[in-house]
């Protein structure tokens, strides 16, 4: 193995896509090896299809290539395509059992298809294996909080931080924790905890957001402004603005607050669903009922809005409109309900994702 090859996979296991691509252009034989080296180092640049090429002309050339199997099953995975995924992931394993990133990911992929107990074999066998990273004990930690098992999640949590697992994402599930266990000042401080080192995952504010609404709800409208300021375009923390506004009597600057949102996204339904709701409490229906309108335009199936609109029509006294929106309301209501229904008896319940390194 070349200087320059030895180099650049160094660099690729520390998430140095970038200048590990450079060296690998440097490399003068393109080996199996190399070509899925230079596909690893596209995936994490985000150059999926490329890579995706790459890995297969090695797969051909080298049939027995075991990190090309993983790294095309990662690419599989992250594109949906589990089934591929899957496979791939298998013959991995078959070509290096004792690597335990390869059970490290199939137990990943069996978490999301929601084969629980099969992926907490394989996680586990990740980490007996020498598998630490934290991205794998953070989906056990997930798992044991779906199953309620608060004393192996806290073990995992504590394992991922020991091994310097994402501190946001730790804060996270740490909050989710607490919820579960009833210790909900503690949540809000994980979340609060979570926000401050990662504020561009909007899951986080809103986690935050949520609590703060039940515990410190003085601070809500200072909250999800300092939230906006980063994320001014989230339907979720403007949703939760206007809200604080309209609780504190400041209308005029919820509404406001909506307009400036519409100006930069003019067909968003929910923008148009929120101001009209806002219009609503100041009893101006006619101006509401325009942007349920326009909400409905740009969205048709939008029951809450029909009925919004509908109780405005119904206000002004047009009982022949108000009962038409409530009709279709109730009608979309009920094909959602049996398109669930239908799709809960047919797929899975997924296990909770995580983040993956190439």
């Amino acid at each position: 193995m070349s200087d320059n090859l030895q180099e650049a996979r160094t660099l690729l296991d520390q998430q140095k896509f970038s200048e590990a691509l450079e060296l690998l252009h440097k490399v003068e034989s393109v080996s199996p090896i190399v070509k899925v080296s230079l596909a690893r180092a596209m995936s994490g640049l985000g150059k999926w299809e490329p890579a995706h090429n790459l890995l297969c002309e090695a797969l051909t050339e080298d049939p027995n290539n075991h990190e090309g199997y993983a790294s095309r099953g990662l690419l599989y995975f992250l594109s949906k395509n589990f089934q591929k995924a899957h496979a791939d992931y298998q013959k991995a394993i078959e070509g290096a059992p004792l690597n335990g990133r390869y059970h490290g990911l199939q137990g990943v992929l069996l978490a999301q298809i929601g084969d629980i107990p099969s992926a907490l074999n394989a996680l586990e066998s990740a980490y007996e294996l020498g598998s630490h990273d934290p991205a794998y004990l953070l989906v056990r930690a997930q798992i044991y909080l779906a199953t309620r098992d608060l004393d192996k999640a806290a073990e995992m949590l504590e394992l991922a931080d020991k091994h310097e697992g994402d501190q946001a994402s730790i804060a996270a599930l740490e909050g989710a924790m607490n919820m579960l266990a009833g210790k909900h000042d503690e949540a809000l401080a994980s979340y609060r905890f979570a926000v401050e080192k990662e504020p561009s995952a909007i899951p986080n504010w809103m986690n935050m957001l949520s609590l703060t609404a039940k515990l410190d709800r003085s601070r809500l409208l200072e909250q999800s402004l300092s939230g906006l300021k980063i994320h001014p375009d989230s339907d979720e923390i403007i949703q939760v603005a206007v809200g604080a506004y309209l609780e504190q009597g400041k209308a005029k600057e919820a509404l406001q607050l909506l307009a400036n949102a519409l100006q930069r996204r003019p067909k968003n339904p929910l923008l148009h669903f929120q101001m009209g709701m806002g219009l609503v409490t100041g009893e101006q229906f006619k101006e509401a009922i325009e942007h349920f309108s326009q909400a409905l335009e740009a969205q048709a199936r939008f029951p809450r809005a029909l009925d919004a609109r509908g109780n405005c029509y119904e206000r002004l006294g047009n009982k022949e409109k108000a009962q038409a929106d409530f009709k279709e309301s109730h009608k979309i209501r009920q094909e959602d309900a049996e398109k669930q229904a239908l799709q809960k008896q047919m797929v899975p319940p997924s296990g909770n994702g995580s983040k993956h390194t190439v």
